[in-house]
């Protein structure tokens, strides 16, 4: 839960919503692991649950990424000035 709430919040609050992407692609990390260990040692249901989880950050990921790719331009944009 607090994961969802790490990715929404920033981008609803305007502070930081460069941040957004980076707890998605987080998140999405943390759930790929726990759908491959609960793949592993307790089948394909269990599974099921963070494989869910994973590919919603996933596409937080994806339609945020502009926002992440904008704050790294203009940063980049400043310094070189």
């Amino acid at each position: 839960m607090l994961g969802a709430i790490s990715f929404i919040v920033p981008w609803r609050t305007h502070i930081r919503p460069a941040l957004a992407p980076l707890a998605a692609i987080g998140l999405m990390v943390i759930m790929t692991g726990a759908t491959v260990l609960a793949g592993a040692g307790m089948g394909l249901e269990p599974a099921l649950f963070p494989l869910v989880v994973d590919s919603i950050a996933a596409s937080v990921a994806y339609g945020r990424r502009a926002s992440l790719a904008y704050r790294f331009e203009v940063g980049h944009q400043s310094e070189s000035r």
